[in-house]
């Protein structure tokens, strides 16, 4: 029976039957496995347990790699005593994983945080780990953080990002800003960057969260963000985006004077740069109604995409009440790969294929998109020899599946 269903034939959007266990890589750890990228073909990935992360190595078809730590795995704690937490992977041209995260002393009160690994999953002691600083004195200033991003630069420096609010009183935000640091390929701060070796990023002067750092083929760097404006006493929030040249000054030359916004109210959840140019994933906000996933292509100079959706912002209905995008990665044919969250009830994975044109991909699952078992998406990418789709599914709180997914 197992047999006949390995050779029944498959369409993009099902399991991989030759990937892993029938589609599945099953997490023996007791947490959640967030984090994946691409190493050589194979997979790494990141466990969250208990205050602990633990990274994990497996082969382009799923097998584990017990090679690679001790016996496979490799535990470690940002610093010792506060609980750790992995929010992203990078991968370095010489092979050397970056794993990026919190150090958490209380729920409300946390460090950024970078540490570096060896290819064999060995941890790089002159690295060592790098905290950022506090923006502000948390000992003077009421302060709150937001979960940080990172990418990486073609010549090895580090950008990273730490969210940050100040607010009064009463609770009330008075600057919300992303802090953009530049560090060298040794974890040093790049004192060539901005001011100090850092940047606030608030499009058009207003409070902004960024969610993604991407870079373009000239080397100025694209953060994608969601500003904050309130009109009156209502939030009136916009997925948006702002350009910076390598030095850190911002490039007027880009949107509207260095700035771009979405037309809709929305928020930006992921950016990504892919063949020079920009796309952004995010949700379209509808006051009482179903929100709607968001895709919309932009060139290197800001401008809407003509060769997508008509120039115009692509809308797709989940039917559901709330949209969390996660995934956004491109096939080497062009397709754009999504992979999103929704709540209606209950939490419920999906993947979505748009076309290079921007339309759904209706060959691919139910008209272009995919609903899988309950959970949610963490970390995915798309293996670049075999164009399998690797998706995070976190299943709840002590449950976790990688998946390979055909393309």
């Amino acid at each position: 029976m197992a047999q006949s269903e390995k050779h029944t034939p498959k369409k993009a959007g099902d399991l991989d039957p030759d990937f892993a266990n029938n589609g599945r890589i099953i997490v023996s750890d007791l947490g959640h496995a967030k984090v994946a990228i691409e190493d050589e073909g194979g997979i790494v990935y990141v466990v969250n347990v208990s205050k602990e992360c633990r990274l994990r190595r497996a082969f382009a078809d799923g097998s584990p790699d017990l090679s690679f730590g001790v016996n496979g795995a490799v535990t470690w704690q940002f610093e010792r005593g506060e609980t750790s937490l992995a929010f992203q992977l990078l991968r370095q041209q010489d092979g050397k994983l970056l794993v990026m995260g919190i150090s958490q002393k209380t729920i409300f009160m946390w460090r950024t945080a970078i540490t570096r690994f060896h290819p064999n999953g060995s941890p790089d002691l002159i690295f060592g780990t790098r905290f950022l600083p506090f923006p502000e004195d948390p000992e003077h200033v009421r302060m709150g953080l937001f979960e940080p991003t990172a990418r990486l630069q073609v010549d090895g420096r580090i950008l990273l990002v730490s969210n940050y609010q100040v607010v009064d009183e009463h609770g009330d935000s008075i600057y919300q800003a992303g802090r953009l640091h530049r560090l060298n390929d040794d974890g040093s701060p790049d004192l060539t960057f901005g001011v100090r070796g850092y940047i606030d990023v608030r499009v058009n002067g207003q409070d902004t969260e960024v969610r993604s750092i991407a870079v373009l083929q000239d080397q100025k760097i694209i953060v994608g963000t969601t500003l904050n404006r309130v009109l009156g006493h209502e939030a009136n929030s916009r997925a948006s985006l702002a350009c910076y040249m390598p030095n850190g000054r911002l490039d007027q030359g880009f949107g509207k004077s260095g700035y771009w916004e979405e037309s809709i109210f929305s928020q930006a959840y992921k950016m990504i740069v892919h063949e020079n140019r920009i796309i952004v994933l995010g949700t379209h906000l509808r006051p009482s109604e179903k929100s709607l996933v968001l895709v919309t292509r932009l060139t290197a100079e800001g401008l809407l995409d003509p060769t997508f959706n008509n120039a115009t912002t692509l809308l797709i209905d989940l039917d559901q009440v709330a949209n969390y995008p996660e995934v956004l990665s491109v096939q080497s044919d062009g397709k754009i790969i999504l992979a999103v969250t929704t709540y209606e009830g209950q939490w419920w994975p999906h993947l979505i294929r748009v076309k290079n044109e921007g339309v759904l991909d209706e060959e691919f699952g139910d008209q272009g998109i995919v609903k899988y078992g309950e959970g949610s998406v963490g970390d995915g990418f798309i293996q670049s020899n075999t164009q399998r789709i690797i998706m995070v599914h976190m299943a709840d709180a002590y449950s976790s599946f990688i998946l390979g997914i055909q393309s």
